[in-house]
């Protein structure tokens, strides 16, 4: 939390334990509260704001679709169980594809090669758009 306050990050990502409900995030987080947060820690950024979110956990597919309603980019995992080595790979994978200026869809198809359960949750925007860098 005082990371995000004193950073005010474009991209957050969550490499944790996950279940239905929540995340251990320091302890036990519950989706709706850790929803609530973000998204009010979010709004009235403008330029500055978080604009991907990665859940990396287990079984978080139901904060992904939370997060998704204002976020513009959300990953999350389903809801299903992931491996610690698939989670590592598929992150590794992620970020490298996004730091080389891939667009954030090339990123994502290439990171699901080595995970498939993950969700890319983009209702209003277009992840072929969308880089941290210059485009490769």
């Amino acid at each position: 939390v005082d990371q995000l306050m004193r950073c005010k990050p474009t991209v957050v990502h969550f490499a944790c334990h996950g279940e239905t409900g929540g995340l251990y995030v320091g302890g036990f987080l519950e989706n709706e509260d850790l929803a609530d947060f973000i998204l009010e820690f979010n709004a009235g950024l403008g330029e500055q704001r978080i604009r991907l979110v990665v859940v990396n956990a287990c079984m978080s597919g139901e904060l992904a679709r939370m997060l998704s309603s204002r976020i513009e980019f959300v990953i999350g995992h389903g809801e299903l169980p992931v491996r610690d080595d698939d989670a590592i790979e598929f992150s590794s994978t992620l970020f490298s594809a996004l730091g080389r200026g891939l667009s954030l869809w090339k990123s994502f198809v290439a990171a699901k090669l080595t995970s498939k359960p993950y969700e890319l949750l983009a209702p209003r925007f277009d992840p072929r758009h969308f880089f941290l860098r210059g485009q490769a």
